[in-house]
């Protein structure tokens, strides 16, 4: 939530950003149940689905993610350290 949150806060609708957040296998969760979660979050903060930054729930890894990959402490890191090591960061809200 804490990268959803900063990714809000930092990027307005049609700013050209992107944040792709994934939903599959390799951390158990539906891209549908992902994706209401979600939108509830986005509300609860007061932003309009609508009308904020562009975020899309994934259920695939990208061949060719040209992006940065945030670490955010899941069971999905190895996975993602695995696929796109030089492309990983630690999220901001997690310590090193």
């Amino acid at each position: 939530q804490p990268v959803v949150r900063r990714y809000l806060e930092e990027h307005g609708h049609g700013d050209g950003a992107l944040l792709q957040l994934y939903a599959g296998g390799f951390n158990a969760f539906r891209a549908e149940d992902a994706f209401a979660l979600l939108e509830q979050y986005v509300l609860s903060l007061g932003v309009n689905p609508e009308e904020c930054a562009d975020i899309e729930v994934v259920d695939f890894l990208p061949e060719n993610f040209l992006g940065r990959v945030l670490l955010t402490g899941s069971r999905y890191d190895s996975v993602a350290r695995a696929r796109y090591s030089g492309q990983c960061e630690r999220a901001p809200d997690r310590a090193a």
